[in-house]
This record gives structure tokens, sequence and C-alpha cells, in this order.
């Protein structure tokens, strides 16, 4: 534990709770949990905003949805640490040499960097699969599973930048600030995808009590209109329902 000195310019002032911490070690490993949780939303960020440009159905707006509420909460969250942990080290350098803190980063190196691997591998297999024409049709896969990739793989890269500080700390501040910048980008962009698609469905298929997604004309989904995901499995249960009502039997 490291306790703030008595002549510390800032203890009594409001930039206390910003820039320094009495309990480094249990702040040091909070920060590195929401900062790995910072960095997992913005990268399910990346590949929602990719689908919903697609013009993916009503899960991938759902999903988004989900993630911008989890990115309002964990950002915020996770720069606050970091600002009080990196302003005490900034007045206590040696807590760079605490044992601690060397096994707790090395852990979480050690997964960040797992999943970096993880990542391009993925990427690079969808691509080479595209391009050979097994799976997903090309243009599906370049603008659903590539390019969201790619902006993916360059997040978590800024990320370890961020945290690992084995350059001067200009550099790290400035992938800190690129985090940042994407938050807000995905944050605002994903937000009016959201509002464009959902207002869309709703235009054409506006809400029925009763169901599960915000689709109305539900006789409409055929069983090759499910194989080909243009409708859920909800949806064409019931459709079924739907014509069964009407035809006095129930087709599966």
């Amino acid at each position: 534990m490291n306790t703030v000195t008595s002549n510390d310019p800032t203890t009594h002032t409001w930039r206390r709770w910003f820039r320094r911490t009495n309990v480094y070690i249990a702040e040091y490993i909070l920060m590195l949990v929401l900062v790995a949780s910072f960095i997992g939303v913005l990268v399910s960020l990346w590949f929602s905003f990719f689908e919903l440009i697609y013009g993916q159905g009503y899960f991938s707006v759902a999903t988004a949805a989900s993630q911008i509420g989890a990115l309002l909460v964990v950002g915020p969250a996770a720069f606050w640490l970091y600002a009080r942990v990196t302003g005490q080290e900034n007045v206590h350098p040696e807590l760079y040499e605490r044992k601690s803190r060397t096994v707790f980063l090395t852990i979480w190196l050690f997964f960040a960097v797992l999943s970096l691997v993880g990542m391009v591998l993925a990427v690079v297999a969808v691509f080479t699969n595209a391009v050979f024409g097994l799976g997903t049709d090309f243009a599906e896969a370049l603008v659903t599973k590539v390019l969201p990739g790619i902006f993916a793989v360059a997040t978590v890269v800024f990320g370890l930048f961020m945290v690992v500080k084995h350059t001067s700390r200009k550099f790290v501040m400035i992938a800190a600030w690129v985090l940042v910048a994407m938050a807000v980008v995905l944050l605002i962009a994903n937000s009016t995808m959201v509002l464009v698609r959902k207002d869309s469905m709703q235009k054409i298929t506006p809400a029925v009590p009763g169901l599960t997604s915000p689709r109305t004309v539900v006789d409409d989904c055929t069983f090759s209109e499910y194989l080909d995901k243009e409708c859920t499995y909800t949806e064409y249960r019931n459709s079924q329902r739907s014509n069964s009502s009407s035809n006095s039997t129930y087709p599966y």
C-alpha cells in the first residue's frame, strides 16, 4: 500500500480523486480487468457496427444496443482507475518495480497477446476461405468479418501500448487517447445505426404484441427464407401458427 505524501499538492484538491490512490495494487488489478473489458466492448462494437452496415437483422440491433450500454459503464470506470493508477506511478516511480505488479501485468499480457494472435488468425482464416469460395459470401465476409477484424486488432494493439508502458509516457498517452477517440466514434456510429435500423424495421414491420421480434407480417417467413437466414426460427414458427389458424392445420 502506498499512501499519499503530506506534501503532495493534489492531496486536498479534486484532482486527488483522479490522480492518486491509497490502495495501489488493488486498484491496479481492477484497472487491468476493466481495461480488458473496455477493449473487449470496443472489439464487439466494431463487429456490430459493420454487421448493421451490411443490413443484419433484429438480433444485431439488440446486441449493439446492449454493447452501447456496457461501453457507457465500463469505459468511464476503466479510465478513472487508469488515471488514478498512472498518477500514483508518476509520484512513486518505484511502483514499477513491485513484484506483485509484475505478476499481474504478466498474466494480463499473456491472455491479451493470446487474444490478439487468435483474432489475427481468425481474420486471416475468414479472408482466405472467402477468397477460395468456402463458407460465406466474399462480400459478406469482407464487410462483417475482415474489416471489423482489422479494426479490432488495431484496438487491442493500442490497448497493449496503453497498459504496458514500455515506451515514453507521451506515446502511452497517445495510445490512451486513441482508444478514447475510438470509443466516442463507435458510440456515436453504433447509436446512429441502431436508431436507423430500428426505425426501418418498425416502418416495414410494426410491432405485434406477443412476438419476440418487431416483424409484423409473420406469414411471409417460409422455410427457405429461414434457411437463408432472412428470418429467425421464432418468426418461422409464428408464421406457421398464423397459417394454421386460417387453414385449421399446423404444418411444421
